[in-house]
């Protein structure tokens, strides 16, 4: 990229210094937007329906029959574990503890409806 050349960021000017920067926003531009339009995302459902809803939903089932937010040990999940080793999908996100508060509503509707409104 050219602003990369000759000294670093100082020098950049703004703008396309030649063709080949166009080219490659072109291509990976088309190349998002094609992907995009072929698979609706880039992700896959697998790793959002096994993973991303369910895991927290477990931390809510969890949270609803200890009562308390941050329990010591998960024995559903890995053959019985600590549970912040899945503190990765948001254990105390707060963005999931608001589902607490609401156990009419599947967590994978909830998730949407708060990925949708955090945009």
């Amino acid at each position: 990229m050219g602003f990369l050349r000759g000294g670093g960021y100082h020098n950049y000017k703004g703008g396309f210094h030649d063709e080949n920067e166009r080219e490659i926003l072109f291509v990976s531009g088309g190349s998002n937007l094609f992907c995009g339009m072929v698979f609706g995302r880039i992700a896959s459902n697998g790793d959002w329906l096994s993973q991303h809803s369910v895991i927290p939903d477990y931390f809510r089932q969890q949270f609803y029959a200890t009562g308390q937010i941050f329990p010591e040990f998960a024995a559903g999940l890995g053959a019985g574990c600590n549970i912040y080793d899945f503190s990765y999908y948001g254990l105390l996100s707060p963005i999931l503890l608001p589902s607490y508060l609401m156990p009419f509503l599947k967590m994978s509707d909830y998730l949407m409806a708060a990925s949708f409104l955090c945009l």
